[in-house]
Formats: structure tokens, C-alpha cells, sequence
């Protein structure tokens, strides 16, 4: 069996921000610790896309929440 070892990374909001502008690769921050996020692929952008066209469509007309 291995063992996979974590490394947290804590940074403050700004210096995050500031890093984040020019990272190869974008990263999550959640509660002072920095998480690498994976990549987005074409399907999952389509479903978003398909979900967000679908409430537009279902919500059309309505008054706009407050």
C-alpha cells in the first residue's frame, strides 16, 4: 500500500491573488490553504453551458429574484 503525503500550502487572500494572476496552472483557495485544480474538458463546459440555457428557458418571463 502507498502513502500519499499532502503538502497545505497557507497564504494570505492577496498574496494568493497576486500569484494566481501569473500561475500555469489555476488553484483554488478555501479556507488559507491553496488547492491545484484540475482541468476543465469540452463536455463538462457544454453541460454547464446546457444547464444554464435551461433555467434561462425555464425562468424567462419571471420577476428577478431580490
Amino acid at each position: 500500500m502507498s502513502v500519499v503525503s499532502i503538502e497545505h500550502i497557507f497564504i494570505s487572500p492577496s498574496k494568493f491573488l497576486a500569484e494566481e494572476e501569473n500561475a500555469l496552472c489555476k488553484h483554488e483557495y478555501l479556507n488559507v490553504v491553496v488547492y491545484a485544480m484540475a482541468g476543465g474538458t469540452i463536455e463538462h463546459s457544454q453541460i454547464g453551458g446546457n444547464i444554464a440555457s435551461a433555467l434561462k428557458a425555464r425562468l424567462r418571463g419571471k420577476p428577478a429574484a431580490r
